[in-house]
């Protein structure tokens, strides 16, 4: 057994906003995410079914919302 506690992630990248949100279109935030996510897997030893990346269209409110607890 191991000390280490095992590690999650929710990554979320968002590049292209919807039109009517009047948010510009953002460069690098998908980028950042992918590199994070190779951090967890080649550093730290994240299995492939802890992290949860969410980018651009698929980043919504409803794809998020079973990560938040308060």
């Amino acid at each position: 057994m191991s000390d280490t506690p095992e590690l999650y992630a929710l990554l979320v990248g968002i590049d292209r906003y919807h039109p009517r949100s009047r948010v510009p279109t953002l460069r690098g935030c998908v980028h950042d995410v992918d590199a994070m996510e190779q951090l967890l897997l080649r550093k730290y030893g994240v299995p492939t079914d802890n992290i949860r990346k969410l980018t651009n269209e698929a980043a919504t409110h409803q794809a998020i919302k079973p990560f938040v607890t308060f």
